[in-house]
């Protein structure tokens, strides 16, 4: 439960960026396999935490279009995902 909270004090860029490092060092080899595993749990909630925050941010974006009347309005942004 620490960790969840110490997740949400970063911002997206710096999960990432530990998740790089993260990548590097266990690349290098030179790190046990039970520290490796760990390692790789700490990625793997860093990129939990980036996807919940993506998914929060696609949410709030909005694409200013215009209407049949000409009138511009907040259309919810859409992903080839959909």
């Amino acid at each position: 439960m620490a960790e969840k909270k110490s997740l949400q004090k970063l911002t997206v860029e710096q999960a990432v960026e530990r998740m790089e490092e993260i990548q590097e060092i266990i690349q290098k080899g030179e790190i046990s396999l039970n520290e490796s595993v760990a390692l790789f749990e700490e990625a793997a909630n860093l990129y939990s935490f980036c996807n919940e925050k993506l998914n929060a941010l696609e949410d709030r974006v909005k694409i200013l279009s215009k209407n049949a009347d000409g009138k511009l309005e907040a259309v919810p942004f859409e992903t080839d995902e959909e």
